[in-house]
């Protein structure tokens, strides 16, 4: 697609999930429980060169501030807030873009310990300090609580739903589910319909906590599928749990009915789910890189030694087998 095609889908992706996390996790004027929308931002980021980012971030921005003004009203706070989220994704692409070098986020286990923290972190953290002071300031938010609810939703959006989108974006399911034949995309869309099956029960069904059942379904597509299957593994159990926590059902909701402990809880515990499965699947992608390049050497090692055995056989100037070749093949012969 074009660049503007793509800032088009960038922008339309942006609005719907803002709208969307508002409807469902904000209560109309402050923060929401998960902003997954930046990963969109910070995704597009990623996936272009940085003197390309201008008109991302300012599709980001308008996109932003048009949600806000939709879904909360006018006033200042949907422009000041746009730039804090804005800036949130900018801090982050910058700090990641050297490392990644076009590579994906799960390359390897060093390269995941930055992604958790800067996504999980500093970029939220350094975003969060405008974020609290335009809470504090139009809604008289406590600017310590809405620090807080920042860098964890903020976070958690990034964390959650940036590989995921990243992949998405760059053509790798299509690549994937095309490269594969019929039995092995069943298997790959089986396994993933077992993850929502799984979060399904546990959050919705099951009357006991039951979490520790979603860590085998998450761990079975990592090792079937790959960093691919890890990525959206994780995506459709945040958004089930996310779902069925706000709505009051599920084993976290059960422990407290107090909403931000709720988000508290529900943030540890995929929090925990990250850090289980990102750098297995990361060690499982450098792992397939090494025996790719080792598959690679042995190759090329024997059309070497083949082309060294042809030269020591024949004559370098006639191209005929020399003295010992055709000794050895007379005597095979006879």
């Amino acid at each position: 697609m074009t660049a503007r095609q793509a800032e088009c889908i960038v922008g339309l992706l942006y609005a719907v999930l803002s709208a969307g996390t508002i409807r469902l996790t904000g209560d109309g004027q402050g923060l929401a429980a998960v902003w997954p929308a930046n990963a969109v931002l910070l995704a597009a980021l990623l996936d272009r060169r940085p003197d390309g980012w201008g008109r991302l971030l300012a599709v980001g921005y308008l996109a932003n501030v048009a949600t806000g003004l939709a879904m909360r009203g006018v006033g200042p706070a949907p422009f000041l807030d746009g730039l804090c989220h804005v800036a949130e994704a900018w801090i982050a692409a910058r700090l990641l873009r050297p490392v990644l070098n076009g590579e994906d986020v799960l390359v390897a286990p060093s390269v995941v310990g930055r992604f958790i923290l800067v996504c999980g972190l500093v970029a939220p953290a350094l975003s969060g300090l405008g974020g609290a002071a335009v809470a504090s300031l139009v809604s008289g938010r406590d600017p310590r609580v809405a620090f807080g609810s920042w860098v964890t939703g903020n976070g958690l959006g990034l964390l959650v739903f940036t590989p995921f989108l990243f992949a998405l974006l760059r053509g790798d399911y299509r690549r994937c589910l095309t490269g594969k034949d019929w039995s092995r995309r069943a298997e790959a869309l089986g396994l993933q319909g077992l993850v929502a099956a799984t979060a399904c029960g546990v959050f919705c069904v099951a009357e006991r906590s039951l979490l520790f059942v979603l860590f085998g379904p998450a761990m079975l597509a990592t090792f079937r599928v790959g960093r691919l299957g890890t990525k959206a593994a994780v995506a459709v159990i945040a958004v089930i749990g996310t779902v069925a926590t706000l709505r009051g059902q599920g084993p976290i909701a059960a422990v407290t009915p107090d909403p931000h402990e709720q988000a508290t809880l529900l943030h540890a515990f995929l929090a925990v789910l990250l850090l289980t499965c990102l750098p297995v699947a990361a060690a499982l992608t450098a792992q397939g890189r090494n025996l790719r390049s080792l598959s690679r050497s042995a190759e090329a090692l024997r059309a070497q030694r083949a082309e060294l055995a042809r030269l020591a056989a024949t004559d370098g100037l006639t191209g005929v087998l020399n003295r010992t070749a055709f000794r050895e093949t007379a005597l095979a012969a006879m």
